[in-house]
């Protein structure tokens, strides 16, 4: 349980959020956006109001992304929380090919920035919302997170080595494409649900553990290996106007 200075901060956090949202740039939502109009906001203008919990969503436009998207019917194609401490705030992610990684939010805002126009996607962020869950750790929720970081021997304390790999891109299609998931989950439902006690998690999967870790499941009635990035993206745990972000 969070401890009552966390929580108090927290929730003048979330009441600076609310005050200041009013004031953040509109625009036409972008490529499959949910709402034809949306918030958006400099990084050096919100970088305060983020907190250890909060959580960050990807609209990607590559050829991959827009795959993910399609078949689960999302705005959105990729899932993330975001830690701080007393260096800087970062992405907590869990990325296919990578694994699980903790990037300063300045690099990978710069990481987006600089790829091709054609492809690059966007970035949102949005706070727990500390008027239905006052309660919430944070600080718990990522101390969590952090476990399955590698180190820099590239093994962490949850998963050892492993990486969220091909393996795991697999068993997702085969949870998430549609008609597929019907029949893998009625043929091989055992082996999948035993596949995923090995791997890592992938993204939104992620965020429902992590939330799990904090005292609240961000999406309860799913398991874990069901839950999309629209899962997530819909969650009441975080509040409901995502913030587009930008450096």
């Amino acid at each position: 349980m969070a401890d009552a200075a966390y929580k108090l901060a927290a929730k003048a956090a979330f009441d600076n959020y609310v005050t200041r949202t009013e004031y953040f740039a509109d625009r036409p939502g972008k490529y499959f956006a949910e709402k034809t109009r949306e918030k958006v906001a400099k990084l050096d203008d919100i970088i305060d109001l983020i907190k250890p919990g909060d959580a960050g969503w990807f609209a990607g436009r590559k050829p991959h992304s827009l795959l993910i998207r399609i078949a689960t019917v999302s705005n959105v194609s990729h899932g993330f929380n975001f830690d701080r401490d007393e260096t800087g705030v970062y992405v907590v992610e869990s990325l296919e090919g990578i694994g699980i990684r903790r990037m300063p939010i300045r690099d990978y805002l710069e990481s987006i920035r600089s790829s091709w126009p054609i492809w690059r996607g966007t970035t949102y962020w949005a706070p727990v919302d500390r008027y239905r869950y006052y309660d919430f750790d944070g600080e718990a929720a990522m101390a969590f997170a952090r476990e399955y970081v590698p180190g820099p021997n590239g093994e962490s304390p949850k998963r050892g080595t492993g990486k969220y790999g091909r393996s795991s891109v697999l068993y997702e299609s085969l949870f998430h494409i549609p008609f597929v998931r019907i029949i893998a989950y009625w043929r091989w439902h055992g082996r999948l649900d035993q596949a995923w006690r090995d791997v890592q998690p992938y993204c939104s999967m992620f965020q429902k553990l992590i939330g799990i870790a904090g005292g609240e499941d961000p999406v309860p009635g799913i398991a874990p290996q069901w839950c999309a990035p629209i899962n997530t993206w819909t969650s009441k745990l975080w509040a409901p106007e995502k913030i587009a972000i930008e450096l």
